[in-house]
């Protein structure tokens, strides 16, 4: 029986010091359908995150901060995924998107679909253009992780509209304070914007508490106290 017992408690102390596991929290993912089509000004909270156009060192700022979320019926935009979609870099030379948690929690970027839109071209099976973007994010120990992207227009679905790229992003974007994305470098797009849709997100990773040490100590201490039973024990049957 005092055998049994104190292989149970090195059991439990084996498990103690086993690495915490991460978990990926529940995911949200953005998709814009139950917004109605137009032009808006300010930022957009939707499904507990907020996310806020702006613009640097624009000569255009009187579009500064405005965004578009475009309906598949609407014939202006040059990207089309048959659903609503979120047009930023509106109008602008240099523009940023900031996303963040509308708590001020902690999130992870999971994946996200990317098209260029063009309010004044109609067809892009003649012309091969390239958007490169930045994404940058604040981690929660204040560390930043950073990659940049080249988005090129496709037209290889059924129609001679921009088709969308979807890009995925590994573990280090998780727990995240705030991710900017950030117009770097662009082709010659008349009226060039960036159409953005399925934004993926997760809650910040699940990670196991780790025992403190006095924890280890006290389970020592109790596997020595368990381990002298036995041994009295054993030394009382044999007298």
């Amino acid at each position: 029986m005092l055998l049994a017992r104190a292989t149970a408690v090195a059991a439990a102390c084996l498990a103690c010091w086993m690495p915490a596991q991460a978990a990926n929290g529940p995911t949200t993912t953005l998709d814009f359908n139950s917004l109605q089509a137009g032009d808006y000004r300010g930022s957009l909270s939707l499904g507990g995150f907020v996310l806020d156009p702006g613009a640097l060192g624009t000569s255009d700022t009187g579009w500064a901060g405005h965004y578009h979320i475009a309906a598949p019926t609407e014939p202006t935009w040059l990207a089309n995924n048959g659903s609503n979609f979120f047009v930023f870099d509106y109008f602008l030379d240099n523009s940023v998107l900031n996303i963040y948690s509308a708590q001020n929690e902690l999130f992870g970027l999971q994946s996200l679909d990317l098209g260029v839109a063009s309010a004044s071209m109609t067809s892009c099976a003649t012309r091969n253009f390239d958007y490169e973007l930045s994404f940058n994010g604040v981690l929660a120990s204040g560390a930043t992780v950073s990659t940049s992207r080249t988005l090129r227009m496709q037209c290889d679905g059924s129609g001679p509209l921009d088709d969308f790229e979807t890009l995925a992003f590994g573990s280090e974007w998780n727990s995240l304070q705030s991710l900017t994305i950030q117009q770097v470098r662009f082709s010659d797009i008349p009226d060039s914007n960036i159409a953005l849709d399925n934004l993926v997100l997760s809650a910040a990773p699940i990670v196991a508490p780790v025992p403190e040490p006095e924890s280890y100590a006290m389970l020592g201490l109790g596997l020595l106290g368990v381990a002298w039973q036995v041994r009295r024990e054993r030394r009382k049957r044999s007298a």
